[in-house]
This record gives structure tokens, sequence and C-alpha cells, in this order.
């Protein structure tokens, strides 16, 4: 989530918003989206209060997707408050984020966002200095990788992998 530093955080909220709203099917569920659109963007807030809220809201949503079973808007909830917690740099809660993340991706046999999940656990197991976590996590999202054929992605985890051990 390095677009950040780049557009700035109200921006990248509307946009994860945006995106929340735009994968769900439209206005099926009015509770979680109108959750989604009030999050933090009140000009008067400062980053970390825009942070917290969007927090809350995105767990309020997320707690109303699952009783849905609305697995797209579930999936979208999730990257959010991933993205968020590792923004704040709570990487205990990215952690559980994550592997739920990575749950629902092998549920709806997502393989592209069950190496995405992998590869971002993986990062920040390593940044929690859990090297062992993050070696074992590169070493899931190669085998997917090798059977996709992706080799560029190969190199980078095998990279990333090296600095893990």
């Amino acid at each position: 989530m390095i677009i950040w530093s780049k557009i700035g955080l109200t921006t990248l909220l509307m946009l994860s918003f945006t995106s929340s709203i735009s994968i769900a099917e439209p206005q099926p569920h009015p509770q979680p989206l109108s959750l989604s659109r009030r999050g933090g963007f009140e000009s008067n807030h400062t980053e970390a209060e825009q942070l917290s809220q969007a927090i809350k809201l995105w767990k309020q949503a997320l707690k109303i997707y699952l009783q849905l079973d609305d697995k797209q808007a579930t999936a979208t909830t999730l990257r959010n408050l991933i993205a968020v917690n590792r923004k704040i740099k709570d990487y205990e809660q990215t952690i559980i984020y994550l592997q739920q993340y990575l749950t629902l991706t092998r549920e709806i046999k997502d393989k592209s966002g069950e190496i995405s999940a992998l590869t971002n656990l993986a990062k920040v197991y390593t940044k929690s200095d859990k090297l062992t976590q993050a070696a074992l996590s590169y070493e899931q999202a190669l085998i997917l990788v090798r059977e996709a054929g992706d080799k560029k992605q190969e190199a980078n985890i095998l990279g990333n992998l090296a600095i893990a051990y």
C-alpha cells in the first residue's frame, strides 16, 4: 500500500470506499454500504482520527458482510482493514486480517488473492521479526506462483525468501 504517500490518505480512503461499493451488488445491503460511505472524510479530522474512524466503520461493515455471507464485499473490506492497520503499524491486527483474507481466498479458490495474502503476510511477519513464519508464508506462495508459471513473481518471492532466511 505504498500509494498512500503519493496520493494522500483521504484520496486512498475514498478510492477504497468506492472500490468497496463497486464490488458489492448495487445497493443490496444498505447498512454496510452506508457505513463505508461515511468513513473518515471530515476535513477537521486528523489522519489518526480518520484512520480510527475508518477502522471502526470497516469492522462494522465486515461483521454485516460476514453475516450476509457476501464474500466479495468481505474480501474488499478485509483488504481495507489490512491496509489501514498496516499503515498504523498495528502488525498483530494486520496479521489477523491477512489470515482471515487468506482463508477466504482459499475458500473461493482465488489463487491470485491467495498469493497476495501469503506474500503480504510474509512481509508483515518480517516487519514483526517473525522470520520463521515469514519464510513459511513465502514458501507457500512460491509453490503457487510456480504452479501458475509466473517467473517474475517467482523471482521476487525468492529474493524476499532469501531475506527471511
